[in-house]
């Protein structure tokens, strides 16, 4: 099979694949577009020859290429070898690899940003990978154990029962139960950007997550957030938003971030968003859910716990330091518009958060793994010392400084593969010219004590007579 490698070269700069057959030599731009168009089944049945190697990826560049205004963008061009083709190019495929750059159409309107609905985006989505996601969702569920019963008490053993009217189907005691687990599911899965960093993906959608999840993998914050938002959205379950911010997040921070959307980035900033949660509607009740993991708790709160939780705020600690969150709900648009962003609009995403945010690439109650720029001399010493002085402020084990020189003495085989690994990626992804020296890793014991989950008691009452959750 030959590959079409498709590279964005605006927004985040992220690439994607198609797999060809060996005797397909051209491509009209026109059908690719109407191949694009199609969910990968119906394409086949139409008689189209490219295949995705990943469906759940394949769906990603189907939102930007044939729903560009849905990701904040202007249509998408195509160019080769430096030729801008229009609809009735030819894309030459003669070469075992082909390289496609995605540019932007500048004459073009960009659609209205206020429009934008990420629960449509997740519906379409799904109905062109199902099949991908019903496996994965279903082999991370655990069906046998986490029961969950339709209104006439049959059981459900799979995500295909349920997604075609799950309020239907399911009292509302099943209908939190399934959530629940669900955000248990996510939540259990590591804060990371390891994946991101060997996968050289910026930020992944709801639906890539969950094929990222069964493959062992995690994310962050925003990520797994998103991750329930598909689920809720695939079920039909109203869903809304609330931000979390060590700045006050003022009363027009919509407006702010309608301006600077429409602005295409030209318009100044609004406030930083930190942590992004979802909460959810059944029955007539309200959810607040926090599944980001790291060394924080899952969350699940409803009723006073939740609006006690929303107006305090809370002091999060993720590894050394310890910053007081402003929470504020903000709307369906803003989530929506602040979680598109991530995924289209910020070039090295990945690098922000594990550099400039300092979360590392991996975040667990027994460690944290984090990178920093490894110039050599004095300036690699000072960093040492620097990590040294904040283990010891805080009475942890001093941290394990792993480069290149030294990997081979980590004694976990599964860590010194992985380290390789993206030590591999940084080398070959981090995008300053400028920048010729190389990466160590800070490896950082926490202790292992993880932090019991908060449920409130309105809730724990549904959820299969189980005592080990905490209430609030």
């Amino acid at each position: 099979m030959k590959t079409l490698r498709l590279v964005d070269l605006h927004g985040n700069r992220s690439s994607y694949e198609l797999c060809l057959p060996d005797g397909m030599a051209c491509w009209q731009v026109q059908s690719l577009r109407d191949y694009l168009a199609l969910a990968p089944s119906v394409a086949r049945e139409r008689g189209f020859m490219a295949e995705p190697p990943g469906r759940l990826r394949h769906e990603t560049l189907r939102r930007l290429v044939a729903h560009p205004s849905s990701a904040f963008h202007r249509p998408v061009q195509f160019v080769q070898d430096g030729v801008l083709l229009d609809d009735f190019g030819i894309i030459d495929l003669r070469d075992a690899e082909t390289e496609l750059l995605l540019e932007r159409d500048e004459t073009a309107s960009p659609g209205n940003p206020r429009s934008v609905s990420l629960a449509e985006c997740n519906r379409r989505a799904f109905k062109g990978a199902a099949a991908e996601v019903v496996r994965c969702v279903d082999a991370l569920f655990d069906f046998e154990t986490h029961r969950i019963e339709d209104r006439g008490g049959r059981r459900m053993g799979s995500l295909s029962e349920l997604y075609e009217g799950f309020a239907g189907l399911l009292d509302e005691a099943n209908q939190l139960r399934f959530l629940f687990r669900v955000a248990e599911v996510v939540h259990s899965h590591p804060f990371e950007n390891i994946s991101k960093m060997v996968e050289g993906v910026p930020f992944c959608s709801g639906w890539e997550m969950w094929g990222r999840m069964q493959q062992g993998g995690g994310g962050i914050c925003a990520e797994k957030t998103g991750a329930l938002k598909f689920i809720c959205d695939v079920l039909g379950v109203p869903t809304f938003y609330a931000a979390g911010s060590q700045y006050t997040i003022p009363d027009d921070y919509e407006l702010q971030l309608k301006r600077y959307i429409a602005s295409e980035g030209d318009a100044p900033q609004p406030v930083w968003i930190q942590h992004l949660l979802l909460g959810f509607k059944i029955g007539g009740r309200e959810y607040l859910a926090d599944v980001s993991n790291g060394n924080l708790p899952l969350l699940f709160l409803a009723g006073a716990d939740m609006h006690r939780y929303l107006a305090a705020g809370y002091r999060a600690r993720m590894v050394y330091h310890v910053e007081h969150m402003n929470l504020r709900r903000v709307s369906n648009w803003a989530g929506d518009a602040l979680l598109t962003l991530c995924e289209f609009h910020v070039p090295d995403l990945h690098f922000q958060y594990i550099f400039d945010q300092a979360l590392g690439l991996h975040i667990s109650p027994k460690a944290y793994v984090g990178a920093f720029f490894d110039y050599g001399g004095i300036r690699t010493a000072r960093y040492q010392g620097h990590y040294t002085a904040l283990a010891d402020a805080l009475r942890l084990p001093c941290p394990r400084f792993i480069r290149e020189g030294n990997l081979q003495s980590v004694p976990d085989e599964a860590l010194r593969e992985t380290l390789f690994r993206v030590l591999v990626a940084l080398r070959e992804h981090y995008a300053n010219p400028h920048y010729t020296g190389d990466f160590t890793f800070v490896v950082q014991p926490l202790g292992g004590r993880s932090v019991p989950p908060r449920i409130s008691r309105a809730v724990r009452g549904y959820l299969w007579n189980r005592t080990e959750h905490e209430g609030v």
